[in-house]
């Protein structure tokens, strides 16, 4: 049961955490945002590994990624020194798709968590 509670806390707060950059670069002078439903889809989709068992600890992790034409995710990079987490992220990105978004840009998200 203690290990569900402290689940569920890493889901919420993660979920009340998240934080995101809707700024998307086609190159420098223009760019592109990411609208609140893809955020919201985003957030829906990505799940964080059960890992974490201490108290009071923190993670940011910031993710780029790029989408084709139909939307799939064909790039995606979690910038993050865990190398569990990153691999988690990595792979569930990969799996999404994200018809809103146009291809050849580059998005990017970060996703701030914290148990407690």
């Amino acid at each position: 049961m203690n290990t569900t509670i402290k689940k569920s806390l890493v889901m919420l707060v993660s979920g009340l955490l998240l934080t995101f950059n809707t700024q998307a670069k086609e190159n420098p002078n223009k760019t592109t945002t990411i609208g609140v439903n893809v955020v919201k889809e985003i957030k829906n989709q990505i799940t964080f590994p059960n890992f974490i068992q201490e108290t009071n600890h923190t993670e940011e992790v910031k993710v780029v990624f790029t989408v084709n034409e139909i939307g799939k995710v064909n790039l995606v990079i979690a910038n993050t020194n865990n190398t569990i987490l990153k691999q988690a992220i990595e792979t569930q990105f990969l799996k999404l798709t994200l018809n809103q978004l146009k291809a050849n840009h580059t998005y990017g998200i970060q996703f701030n968590f914290k148990t407690i």
